[in-house]
């Protein structure tokens, strides 16, 4: 875990079966393709919403991160998906592949509860609305 990272680093085995799912679910309901090249910075998976429907009203995937034992970290649309553009028509996903280790970002941290418990080495985290 790092604060200072902004976005998620994961190495590829982690990183593709993410990238894989979020690429079906919006070909799949939407019939969208993800875009090659994005204005909104420099993100591996970005869509423009065609049609233009609120970002409100498209159906994101749910993400969870599974940890070592038997924790659970559940996140919230913002903390997956950055939305740009005025109006709003592009977003991109805020986890990128990266060559050197796994690294949860601060995007993936916010409305978390992290609870650290030093005796037992455990690591839980709890939804809540920061």
């Amino acid at each position: 875990m790092d604060s200072g990272t902004p976005y998620t680093l994961f190495v590829e085995e982690a990183y593709t079966p993410i990238r894989e799912a979020v690429v079906k679910n919006f070909l799949e309901k939407y019939g969208w393709e993800d875009i090659k090249t994005s204005g909104s910075g420099n993100f591996d998976l970005c869509y423009k919403m065609v049609h233009r429907p609120a970002i409100g009203d498209v159906e994101f995937p749910e993400l969870k991160f599974h940890f070592e034992g038997e924790e659970v970290m559940e996140l919230i649309r913002d903390a997956v998906f950055q939305a740009s553009g005025h109006p709003v028509n592009e977003f991109c996903l805020m986890i990128q592949p990266t060559l050197s280790e796994n690294m949860l970002g601060a995007f993936q941290m916010v409305n978390q509860r992290m609870l650290f418990d030093v005796g037992a080495s455990k690591l839980s985290f709890v939804l809540e609305s920061c």
